[in-house]
């Protein structure tokens, strides 16, 4: 390590991703913003897509959550399951931030289901009266 601190070594190797992501140095890897694959895609570019994630970790943000533990099992549930769907569509490398940003991603989606969700856990009456 190369200060006392225990996350040293991992700040160095941060430090150096985006030294290397600054330079833009050739044969970095790149994404492809969207999530439509288009048909000019090469099938090393189709194979690349399933070896490597939708999205690079640095551009992830850590945030807490706050559910109940048959919630967060329901959860876990849920991830095997998504796991074995790209499995079977030959997605062997699934990172956890692909699954949490697409859940993110579904819920902003759907404000109102989530509303009603909120709602129905208080007990309050999700139909409006007159």
């Amino acid at each position: 390590m190369s200060d006392d601190s225990p996350l040293g070594d991992l700040r160095e190797q941060m430090e150096e991703a985006d030294a290397d992501t600054s330079s833009g140095s050739a044969g970095a890897s790149e994404t492809v913003s969207g999530d439509a694959t288009t048909d000019s895609e090469s099938p090393e570019q189709k194979r690349n897509a399933e070896r490597t994630p939708g999205f690079e970790f640095e551009t992830t943000k850590q945030k807490p959550m706050y559910p109940r533990q048959e919630t967060w099992d329901r959860y876990d549930d849920l991830r095997f399951e998504v796991e074995s769907e790209l499995r079977s569509q030959g997605i062997r490398n699934l990172e956890s931030r692909e699954v949490d940003d697409a859940l993110l991603r579904y819920a902003a989606e759907n404000p109102v289901k989530i509303a009603e969700l909120v709602l129905e856990e208080r007990g309050a009456n999700t139909q409006q009266e007159d």
